[in-house]
């Protein structure tokens, strides 16, 4: 396991530490995420070049209530995505994203 400048462990190693030996990648499987927010991008690859990997390609689908900028929630949807690839790295990346709709 790799450890950040600040000494802590990076988005790759909870794999390692919370499932060892488990060999399942996601091959051939798709993860969907319902998110309440939407998300940037560009801080999806942030996060996972500080991670030490390669970034993965993430698509957006259709939900009811659509989300045109990420509010304060944005951070929350990049964890999810960043840790669904980090357990299953191979699987492909589906976020739906919709505003939260208990604040309406």
């Amino acid at each position: 396991m790799d450890q950040d400048p600040a000494g802590l462990f990076l988005g790759k190693d909870f794999r390692g530490a919370y499932a060892p030996g488990v060999t399942l990648t996601g091959a051939g499987q798709t993860i969907g995420l319902v998110e309440f927010d939407g998300f940037y991008a560009a801080d999806v690859a942030a996060n996972f070049k500080q991670a030490g990997l390669p970034a993965i390609p993430v698509q957006t689908g259709a939900s009811r209530w659509i989300q045109r900028v990420p509010g304060s929630g944005n951070i929350e949807v990049i964890l999810d995505i960043v840790m669904a690839d980090i357990w299953l790295r191979e699987a492909s990346v589906i976020v739906y994203e919709g505003e939260n709709p208990m604040t309406f």
